[in-house]
Formats: structure tokens, sequence, C-alpha cells
């Protein structure tokens, strides 16, 4: 199908030959799944309620492994176009703010 790839010219939705011969029915059963996929996850947090001491487990978990891996965990190209995108949404929300 299709996925997000951060690349050096910023994020870009990635195609693969399967995902450019579909149809409009397939095209629109993927996304039935997913919108199924987002009502059973919503059901099960209704169900059991937030869990922060899980979700900060899961983080620090995350964190360790990227860590042993090796890999920086900050990559100065990303944080440098990160900020170019954070100054230009402040410009355009600008005119709008008190």
């Amino acid at each position: 199908m299709g996925s997000l790839a951060r690349t050096g010219g910023g994020l870009h939705v990635v195609y693969d030959r399967d995902m450019a011969e579909m149809t409009r029915e397939q095209v629109r059963s993927w996304i039935e799944g997913f919108e199924a996929i987002k009502q059973a996850d919503q059901e099960r947090l209704r169900q059991t309620g937030p869990r922060p001491q899980w979700s900060v487990s899961v983080s620090l978990g995350l964190i360790e492994a990227a860590q042993a891996s090796g890999t920086p965990l900050r990559d100065p190209r990303r944080e440098a176009e990160d900020e170019r995108v954070r100054q230009v949404w402040t410009r355009l929300k600008a005119p709008y703010l008190p």
C-alpha cells in the first residue's frame, strides 16, 4: 500500500505499485478498514479508560531501545526542519490571534 517516509526533502507519502492499481472499491474498503480499527480503538479506550502508567512505560522502553541501538535520538536536520515549520505556523496564525 502506501506509507509515510521522511526524506531530506521532508515527509512524503510513498506508494508501491499495488496501491497505484487499486480500484475505487478497493480504496473504499481500505479506508473502511482504518475506520473500523479507529472505532475499535475508541471503544476499547471507553471500556478500559486511559492508562497513563502504561503509556509512560512504553515511551520509556522506546527511548531505552533507541539509546541501545547507538543511533542518536536527535537529528539536527530534522530539528531545523521542524523549527522552520513552527516559524511558518506562527507567522500564519499571527493575524488571527488576539
